[in-house]
């Protein structure tokens, strides 16, 4: 009995016996049933054994199938058959394998054989199914590029499957050097097609679409380029994906606005949307981004009929709310972009951008104080590189130079080829007196065209006093672009710089005709045109021509009124009214600029060196009142 118990513990999976059954002196009808509990623990140890042993086995099985099936295939990538007699063409077959390799890569969850190994193999006098054994390789893709007579190339490539040899797909086609990338991409979609149907994992478009929209969300360079890229994979895999494409054309306008001003992007922009209207132009991700690419052609009406296009289907579309009141913001119609917004509140969620915006149309009103603090709090925020580049602007514009600058520089950490901000931070660097880092903010704009680094030499050399370098300026740059046409934008530019250096002939030649021209597309702040009213009206009186000056000094009055009855409560939208009656009643001059003082204007310096206002120069009030300026910047 003892043995037997023994036995039981010896042969039990756990260490300690299940049951302990000892021998003891016992009379003989107590022996039979001792023996029977023994036998009976015997049989409950056998089957936890088999228990036990079963599981293990359907673990292990388990285990084993899922390893197998979860196994990525493994393709090979022969090097294609070069039959070019061109010379200089020779490297095409070799350049059609790599491409291929590099997207099977990332499309699929294929692992690809290097090209090393391929290349040996294929030297030797193999069959497909040796060569697919020598390299544990499932699947083998050979191809060839022929030189055609007529110039182009035609190329095919085959799928083979690697256990038996037999050609599972091919494909091929006549192309163009300039076609043959856009050409391989749809052979290789044909390819995936023949690949889902041989079990093998092919990325989702959709998904790859998704995880780009997630990264695009966080509106920095490196989550922009993640983006780009994961979206370029997915147009490969489905070139029919049309929010895809409209997702790519944001993208690439949001890296040509923020990033890097190269024509390329742009370019690149308008080319996926156009696809992308190509294939849903009712879509409203179609419609909004046609609207995005209107906006920043400064065509505001067309980017705002496009945005409304979308909410004339559905209401709570806020990407097409906000396109409507950066329309009107753009357009300096103030009242209108106030009514744009309370209905973009009333009909969507509540969102940073339109709290945003909200403390943009405070700024243009006049109230500073609080919609900075608003602004200042919010830029910290991911959002569109817009709002940050609106931000410093509107900043600038009021003369809140200190803040202006703050920004720029957080946002120039980001994205330190952003020129436009480059123009701002030489604007406020001048206004706060920092002339020699001002003058290292120009050198960023080195090469860059007038039009749009004029104002920050203007103030630079402006408030030094130096007008006649900035006649010089536009007239060099005129020089080694003489093939340009001279546009509304470059006769303003060189009217203002020459009125500047006391060249008024000149002056009211470039001003006159650029005031003449129906469209006012020569400057994006349509409230500059009061400016060169004011400066065409002091021209005019310098040479005597009190007539014509009275004329576009009432022209240029009507442009302050209109503003201001659109709302437009800017600071320096008094100082333009002063320049437009400093030559003959200085007395509402001076009451002009005691409003825009009043209302934080901090461009002393300006004042004082703006020869439009030499007639003030020697009154006491006018001192007082560049004083106070210059004080308002420590506000």
């Amino acid at each position: 009995m003892e043995k037997v118990a023994q036995h039981v513990n010896e042969t039990s999976p756990c260490d300690t016996p299940l049951v302990k059954c000892e021998a003891t002196e016992t009379e003989p009808n107590e022996k039979s049933d001792h023996i029977k509990c023994t036998l009976l623990n015997d049989w409950k140890s056998l089957l936890v054994v088999v228990s036990l042993s079963a599981i293990c086995l359907f673990i292990i099985n388990f285990f084993y199938h899922s390893s197998t099936v979860s196994k990525p295939h493994t393709i090979a990538i022969l090097p294609f058959t070069n039959n070019i007699a061109l010379q200089g063409q020779r490297g095409l077959a070799e350049a059609s394998a790599w491409n291929l390799s590099y997207l099977l890569t990332r499309s699929t969850n294929l692992r690809i054989v290097s090209h090393t190994s391929t290349a040996a193999l294929a030297k030797k006098d193999l069959s497909a199914t040796e060569i697919a054994e020598k390299l544990a390789a499932d699947y083998l893709i050979e191809g060839q590029v022929d030189g055609l007579y007529s110039g182009k190339y035609h190329i095919e490539i085959s799928l083979i499957r690697g256990r038996d040899g037999i050609q599972i797909w091919s494909g091929g086609s006549d192309v163009s050097r300039e076609q043959l990338e856009q050409v391989q991409l749809s052979l290789l979609r044909e390819m995936f097609t023949q690949l889902n149907n041989e079990e093998i994992i092919v990325k989702s478009a959709e998904d790859l679409y998704q995880k780009a929209q997630s990264l695009a969300r966080r509106h920095s360079p490196e989550a922009v380029a993640k983006a780009i890229d994961l979206l370029l994979l997915a147009i490969t895999i489905d070139d029919q994906h049309s929010r895809a494409y409209s997702a790519l054309s944001a993208l690439y306008l949001e890296r040509y606005i923020g990033e890097d001003d190269d024509p390329m992007w742009l370019k690149l922009a308008k080319k996926h949307l156009y696809r992308s209207l190509s294939l849903t132009p009712e879509l409203a991700d179609s419609l909004l981004g046609l609207s995005e690419i209107q906006f920043y052609a400064h065509d505001y009406a067309e980017a705002r009929r496009s945005a409304k296009t979308v909410l004339s289907s559905d209401q709570t579309n806020l990407a097409a709310h906000l396109m409507v009141i950066k329309t009107y913001l753009a357009e300096y119609e103030i009242n209108q972009a106030k009514q744009a917004l309370l209905n973009a509140q009333q009909k969507t969620v509540k969102s940073n951008e339109l709290i945003f915006l909200k403390a943009i149309i405070g700024l243009q009103n006049g109230q500073l104080k609080k919609n900075i603090e608003i602004i200042n709090s919010l830029l910290s925020e991911p959002m569109p590189y817009y709002y940050s580049q609106q931000a410093i602007a509107t900043a600038t514009a009021v003369g809140q130079s200190e803040i202006a600058y703050h920004w720029g520089k957080k946002r120039l950490e980001i994205t330190p080829n952003q020129r436009q901000i480059w123009v701002y931070q030489s604007i406020n660097l001048a206004n706060l007196g920092l002339f020699n880092e001002a003058k290292a903010a120009l050198k960023k704009l080195d090469g860059r065209p007038i039009m749009q680094t004029f104002s920050a030499y203007e103030a630079v050399y402006l408030t030094q006093g130096q007008q006649q370098h900035l006649l010089t300026l536009v007239q060099d740059y005129l020089q080694k672009h003489s093939d340009q046409k001279a546009t509304p934008a470059i006769q303003a530019i060189y009217g203002v710089a020459a009125m500047y250096a006391g060249n008024y002939k000149l002056a009211i030649k470039n001003l006159s005709s650029a005031l003449n021209t129906a469209s006012h597309s020569y400057d994006q702040l349509l409230l500059s045109s009061a400016f060169y009213y004011g400066s065409l009206a002091y021209s005019l009186e310098q040479e005597n021509r009190p007539v014509e000056a009275a004329q576009i000094r009432q022209q240029g009055l009507e442009q302050v009124a209109h503003l201001n009855n659109n709302g437009v409560k800017l600071s320096h939208l008094n100082v333009y009214r002063a320049r437009l009656y400093s030559a003959n009643d200085h007395n509402m001059a001076l009451r002009s600029l005691r409003k825009a003082v009043d209302n934080g204007y901090s461009k002393g310096k300006f004042l004082q060196h703006d020869v439009v206002f030499s007639s003030l120069h020697k009154n006491a009030q006018f001192t007082t009142l560049v004083a106070q300026a210059e004080a308002n910047k420590a506000h």
